[in-house]
């Protein structure tokens, strides 16, 4: 066995946070990295809900399995148009005798999931059933990440410096860096209405990953499919 010293001799790295646009453009032709370009535009949660309107907009039959979604603080308006909607038409309900003032109470007009951008792990989500309160908590976490923005700057300047050199070497540096990068102040949180009723399993919500390799995303576009997968229970 020989032990070789030289940074850039290697076929697999395998980063559990994000990688720079630098590193995965140096990458040689048999060397392969767990990440790939753009791909904040699926992982982020932000760039997903962007995308997945888009698309919903142009393919509305085969865009309609999320519920709605808005960005905060950017489409706050539109959030508040809805909820007024949904409030009129529980007003005409209950003044038809469809609805009792009793039952309305117990069986909120919206409900909405509020998501950082980023994140994991739950961290940072909460439940609203009225705007104005929505707003309100939204706004005290925005003052809370701009104290700590000073921090997030630091940490910028530390990625830059890192990235002198794209080796794996630099790159371990900067996955230490990003570590404490997750920490970084949200732009903006995700919005989207409360499903009532999800599907459960055993009374406790779920989820389903599935593992692909992705080959190649020039023509033909190839992807393998992992047998087995994961699914995740709620506690």
């Amino acid at each position: 066995m020989r032990l070789d010293l030289d940074p850039n001799n290697w076929d697999i790295f395998w980063a559990d946070s994000g990688m720079t646009p630098e590193f995965l453009g140096s990458l040689g032709n048999t060397q392969r990295a767990n990440h790939f370009l753009g791909m904040y535009n699926i992982c982020r949660k932000s760039s997903l809900g962007v995308h997945l309107k888009r698309f919903q907009k142009e393919f509305p039959d085969h865009y309609n399995f999320f519920p709605q979604t808005w960005m905060y603080p950017a489409e706050f308006h539109d959030i508040q148009e809805y909820t007024k909607k949904k409030t009129d038409k529980r007003k005409e309900l209950i003044e038809d005798g469809k609805m009792t003032e009793a039952q309305s109470e117990k069986d909120p007009v919206v409900l909405y999931i509020c998501k950082p951008e980023s994140g994991s792990q739950g961290r940072g989500i909460f439940i609203a059933t009225k705007v104005e309160e929505m707003r309100v908590q939204l706004n005290r976490t925005y003052e809370r990440n701009r104290e700590r923005l000073n921090e997030y700057v630091k940490i910028e300047q530390g990625i830059d410096t890192a990235m002198q050199h794209s080796n794996p070497k630099t790159q371990i540096q900067v996955d230490n860096i990003m570590q404490r990068r997750m920490e970084r102040p949200e732009n903006q949180y995700i919005v989207q209405k409360y499903l009532k009723k999800p599907a459960l399993h055993q009374g406790h919500k779920y989820d389903f990953r599935i593992y692909v390799l992705v080959t190649s995303v020039i023509s033909p576009m190839t992807i393998f499919l992992y047998d087995d997968g994961l699914v995740r229970l709620a506690s």
